[in-house]
């Protein structure tokens, strides 16, 4: 039978008298909150990293990581045109 009580410790039993006589604030749950689209201002969850609606970015970092790509990326298309001409008119073609 002492087995069922032991476990609990001086301290607890302390905290848990002054919450329930309100002489100890009780502590603040953390609760996940919702990100808001800054594009469509769908409410998406708090761990989303792009919107669910429209796909955009809901964080700067996101967004700073996608610029660097979309840089990276047309430097190395500038390098391809550069390297063979006719890639303009292939490009030209697509379009």
């Amino acid at each position: 039978m002492p087995a069922t009580y032991i476990h609990l410790s001086g301290t607890q039993v302390d905290n848990a008298l002054l919450e329930m006589y309100g002489l100890k604030p009780e502590k603040e749950k953390a609760y996940l909150s919702f990100q808001e689209c800054p594009r469509c201002k769908h409410k998406n969850g708090a761990t989303s990293t792009f919107c669910s609606v429209c796909g955009a970015s809901l964080t700067i970092e996101n967004m700073i990581d996608i610029e660097e790509q979309r840089n990276e990326i047309a430097k190395k298309l500038m390098a391809m045109i550069k390297d063979d001409p006719s890639i303009i008119d292939i490009m030209e073609n697509i379009s």
